[in-house]
């Protein structure tokens, strides 16, 4: 059985670096979906977007 995103968020309270992995790879086929310029992924843009989500994943779990 798959996680909730809400315990993969408790787990990332407590740390957990593999919680949040699974988080980002949740939202994976947004991150791309928005990555796109001209119809084509731009795989900087997709890691700019990884960072800024992951970022705000750290702010809202009380991390750095």
């Amino acid at each position: 059985m798959s996680e909730t995103l809400v315990e993969l968020f408790e787990r990332a309270k407590a740390d957990d670096k593999v919680a949040f992995g699974e988080i980002i790879l949740r939202f994976e086929p947004l991150i791309r979906s928005v990555s796109r310029v001209n119809g084509v992924l731009n795989e900087d843009v997709a890691q700019e977007v990884r960072e800024e989500f992951l970022q705000k994943i750290y702010e809202r779990v009380g991390q750095k």
